[in-house]
């Protein structure tokens, strides 16, 4: 007889089973029903276990148990790993059983679960998901034990590294939440981090012997209570398509076809009897509503199959959305991450969205589960959170939803001309009588047609508003009434009549601007539409440059068309420009072209891979080491592309780093010890990655065809030296080291596979971009960085050994192993910090000779310069003039000082041509790096009665001379955050 009645200890972390001195992992629950139940459990052999299960005072059943070998890739140590699984039928539904799994040593693993309900009419779910390292494990686990759900629900991102690492569902699910696995069933989805065998053994392949689900087995359905719950993968979209999309491939068939299979059963299921019968249709997925790509395919399958609720992850934050037609009642919710302690919620004010391209978004914050209280008549989602360490988690948000239409009462509604074009305000208040949630849904009569808004707010600013049960709130909008003429417009009993005059025929919208910085100049477009029903000629385009219109266009137009006009203006000068077409909305940028110099680090490889210093670091002696000081966010080291660092099966990076700190909250994570390529995640954007996490715990990863090949494992050892490496092959997989010890490993993948090597990136050091690459940037909004001093950098096109990266470790000024593949080896001891710049031959104005002995003669006035000299630095100029472009006429030298300055130039002998050389040395010490930058010369020379000016001040201007040692310029915004954009990302 089984004792169901048996207490087990609350609290997670137990340290795995051993049978027979194997490891055991396991049980765990999957797929409830009132009449059955599958029990699973991971053995790291094949010998047989029976399974016995019962009711209390009652003979135990012996159930039929089925075994399935994992995937060889899910182990990198050779050992063969098996699930077993037993479904469990004919149950009793609500009611309490015990089972044991009887192993032939004798030994035992007991469990106990309860059945559902039949037809419950309150039913208890609990959700999580992106637990990853799953810090609050312990807190979670009682909360669960305590709220005793019927189920619970697991949204995707298990591993915190990738779906090939057993281990990280080992040490980050299973032996943290032994106890409630063993006693509560849990739903699974994958997620991106997912990606690899290993959930499908775990959980996909067990759950599709009992769902019905679609040919991929991770897509299905199934019916509790009054609710239709559809669990679909969104990882072909929100993953392989987007690696695609963001590292700039096409989208592959294979990805495609498993795309729309995906949608299709979806939406079929959707369609199904059950599903249109039932009182709540619940969809499930990884990928959120606000991913672009779920957005795009899901969200419209959602909308048209009316979904009441869809619930999402992996952004790391809390969204709530409603949906965006006025029409639908669908609630959109983000939930937070299980991985740390977090609780807040945002709603922000009426003038002001929440996400800039999410006029729907109305509530942000953080949570780490929820809790579905699905009723007949109401659907409660409510979110929680841990604050620090506290066991009991804070209620966060809390949504209630009915299938009864909203019953919003209008009060104090006032209705004001703004103007003779049509722009009314409208203001007043807004009250839920009901008790659930209603989205505000304006009716607005003009002439007698009906029109629903539901955007409120200033204008560009427009957000929907949410209201709870019995809440209250005022509202403001601007309607037009667009035809011109006599409108009544009603809202409500108020009215107001108006007379709406013929405005502007043209408006001008949605100005982009480019900056092409080698060729100084602008790209401006700029939509134009016509809003009349009448054509448009000639109409004139302005592009306005610093208040001044530099360039007309002539255009016409259609009725109701809209075109682009696109103008071209060179820029000759550094400074602020505001560009605007007509009377659009202005866009400034600043101009910064100035020549300066950029200390390199030589390499010793042979290769001529110098790193050059960005910002301004320290550079310090001590110790017998020399080592680079990355404080601040604009201090790394960089290593432009070259044809040496283009790999082919193989590679290897090495950083000797003493890391500071880990960020912060409020910075952003995956900082960066070496990376190459067009951003640190989100996408198959890089060759190699070694970053460090807030946790201090160790990701690394490469990057072939569309697929992100990412691992976890091992942690930054703080204000210690540490050699990182990162090694990885083809044939045998990455492995990943710090100091001369393997913390962690990833299987190797098929020799066909092509490395991504983002050939025109650099390898960057102590910086990266991160997040999705905006198509119109070509790059993502947001940049990471690591705090740490830098003492050795190299980069192998071989996958060294294990005692090929001790020989480097013990013997850090030596060559080593595999020199022959070493293509980058910086020599902190050998840092160049001068360099000189020469222009190129100049006459002051156009001259066109009469015969070939013909000149023109300048008298050279003055010359104006303007600079940053800081102290210890060296700039320094020689004016020389020329008629022949060959031979110096004279020359004067000029010691150039911080800020603008002007030199008298009229004691030379004035002459056809003029250029300038300039001298350049910066200052490297344990202060910092100080560098000179010239921004600008300016010559003003004259000829009898001709009066003409020589300038060299932007990039185009300088890139006509020629270069010596260290100096180049400053890269173009590295350092800014594209905040026009948005890309929600947990970086």
């Amino acid at each position: 007889m089984l004792d169901c009645q048996k207490n087990y200890k609350i609290g997670g972390g137990s340290e795995s089973v051993f049978i027979d001195g194997i490891e055991v992992n396991g049980p765990y629950l999957l797929a409830p029903f009132p009449t059955c139940m599958t029990v699973a459990w991971e053995a790291g052999f094949s010998a047989g276990a029976s399974l016995f299960y019962g009711l209390a005072g009652e003979k135990p059943l012996e159930a039929a148990v089925s075994v399935h070998r994992e995937a060889d890739a899910g182990s990198t140590d050779g050992t063969k790993h098996f699930i077993y699984y037993a479904n469990l039928k004919n149950l009793e539904p609500d009611s309490r059983y015990g089972y044991s799994i009887v192993f032939p040593s004798g030994e035992r693993m007991d469990g106990q679960f309860k059945t559902l309900r039949k037809d419950p009419d309150n039913l208890n779910v609990m959700i999580v998901g992106d637990t990853h390292l799953f810090r609050i494990y312990k807190q979670f686990e009682h909360a669960a034990l305590t709220s005793k759900p019927d189920f619970m629900i697991n949204l995707g991102d298990i591993p915190a590294g990738s779906g090939y690492q057993r281990d990280q569902y080992i040490s980050g699910w299973f032996r943290k939440i032994p106890n409630l696995l063993r006693s509560i069933p849990v739903v699974y989805i994958p997620g991106n981090h997912d990606d690899g065998p290993l959930f499908n053994d775990f959980f996909a392949f067990p759950q599709s012997t009992v769902y019905r689900c679609d040919a991929a087995k991770r897509t299905f359905s199934f019916d509790c209570g009054g609710a239709h719950f559809l669990m679909v993968d969104s990882c072909s979209w929100g993953l392989t398509e987007m690696n695609s999309v963001n590292s700039g491939l096409p989208v592959d068939r294979q990805t495609r076809k498993v795309r729309e299979d995906t949608l299709n059963w979806a939406e079929n299921d959707l369609k199904s009897e059950k599903a249109r019968n039932a009182k709540w249709r619940i969809l499930l997925i990884h990928h959120p509503y606000t991913d672009e790509f779920t957005n795009k395919y899901m969200v419209p399958i959602a909308e048209k199959q009316r979904v009441d609720l869809m619930i999402g992850g992996h952004l790391h934050y809390y969204i709530k959305n409603l949906s965006i037609h006025p029409n639908h009642r669908a609630v959109y919710i983000t939930q937070g991450n299980a991985e740390s302690p977090e609780a807040e919620l945002k709603e922000g004010s009426l003038e002001e969205r929440l996400l800039s391209d999410y006029p729907e978004a109305v509530a942000l914050g953080k949570e780490n589960f929820s809790e579905l209280h699905i009723g007949d008549e109401r659907l409660i989602y409510e979110g929680f959170g841990f604050q620090n360490d506290t066991d009991l988690p804070v209620r966060m948000d809390r949504m209630v939803m009915d299938k009864d239409l909203p019953q919003v009462r209008l009060s104090n509604v006032e209705i004001k001309a703004l103007d003779n074009l049509g722009n009314l305000g409208i203001t007043g208040c807004a009250r839920n009588e009901g008790d659930s949630i209603a989205a505000l849904n304006l009716q607005i009569e003009d002439n007698g047609v009906r029109k629903n808004l539901n955007l409120f707010g200033s204008r560009g600013n427009e957000r929907v508003i949410l209201l709870n049960g019995r809440e209250e709130k005022c509202f403001s909008t601007v309607y037009r009434a667009e035809t011109a003429g006599a409108h009544t417009v009603r809202v409500g009993d108020k009215y107001l009549e108006v007379t709406v005059q013929n405005g502007e025929k043209l408006s001008f919208g949605s100005l982009k601007l480019m900056v092409n910085r080698q060729k100084s100049y602008f790209a401006v477009a700029i939509d134009v539409t016509n809003h009349e029903n009448v054509p448009v000629t000639e109409f004139p385009v302005n592009l306005v440059v610093n208040k001044k219109t530099v360039e007309t266009k002539i255009v016409s137009l259609s009725g109701h068309e809209n075109t682009q006009v696109e103008f071209l203006y060179r820029y000759l000068h550094n400074g602020l420009y505001t560009i605007q077409v007509n009377d659009s909305e202005e866009k400034t940028i600043d101009i910064q072209d100035y020549l300066c110099v950029v200390p390199r680090v030589k390499d010793r490889s042979g290769c001529g891979n110098d790193a050059l210093i960005r910002g301004n670091p320290p550079v310090v002696h001590r110790d017998g080491r020399t080592y680079v000081c990355l404080n601040h966010n604009e201090d790394y080291l960089e290593i432009p592309c070259s044809e040496s660092l283009i790999v082919d099966d193989e590679f290897s990076g090495i950083v000797e780093a003493k890391i500071n700190r880990l960020a912060k909250d409020t910075e952003m994570g995956h900082n960066p010890l070496m990376v190459k390529g067009k951003s640190v995640g989100w996408g198959a954007t890089y060759l190699i990655r070694m970053v460090v996490e807030r946790s201090g715990m160790m990701k690394w990863g490469t990057c072939y065809g569309s697929t992100e090949y990412a691992w976890e494992g091992g942690k930054a050892a703080l204000n210690k030296w540490t050699q990182y490496t990162l090694a990885f092959s083809k044939e045998s997989g990455g492995d990943s080291y710090c100091d001369e010890d393997r913390v962690s490993s990833i299987p190797g993948v098929e020799g066909s596979c092509q490395l991504r090597n983002w050939e025109n990136d650099p390898l960057f050091i102590g910086y990266s971009y991160i997040g999705h690459v905006i198509r119109e940037i070509s790059r993502p909004k947001y940049f990471t960085h690591l705090s740490a001093d830098i003492g050795q950098v190299r980069f192998y096109r071989k996958k060294l050994t294990d005692r090929g990266i001790a020989a480097v470790f013990h013997n850090p000024k030596q060559r080593g192993p595999a020199g022959e593949k070493l293509a980058v080896w910086l020599d902190f001891d050998n840092i160049c910090d001068t360099g000189a710049h020469t222009t190129e031959w100049r006459r002051p104005a156009e001259f066109k000779p009469a015969y070939k002995m013909d000149r023109k003669l300048w008298n050279f006035e003055k010359i104006e310069i303007h600079a940053d000299t800081p102290e210890t630095v060296l700039l320094e100029a020689t004016v020389e003039v020329s008629d022949d472009e060959q031979h110096v006429n004279g020359l004067k030298k000029i010691s150039i000082k911080n800020g603008a300055m002007a030199v008298d130039l009229s004691d030379l002998q004035p002459s056809q041509f003029i250029r300038i050389r300039t001298i350049f040395k910066a200052s490297l010490s344990e202060k910092g790096t100080f560098i000179p930058r010239l921004r600008e010369y300016r010559i003003t020379a004259s000829n009898g009665r001709t009066n003409a000016s020589v300038v060299w001040a932007t990039r185009r201007d300088w890139e006509k001379g020629e270069f010596e040692g260290a100096v180049g310029f400053e890269p173009v915004d590295r350092l800014r955050v594209f905040d026009e954009y948005t890309d929600v990302i947990h970086g």
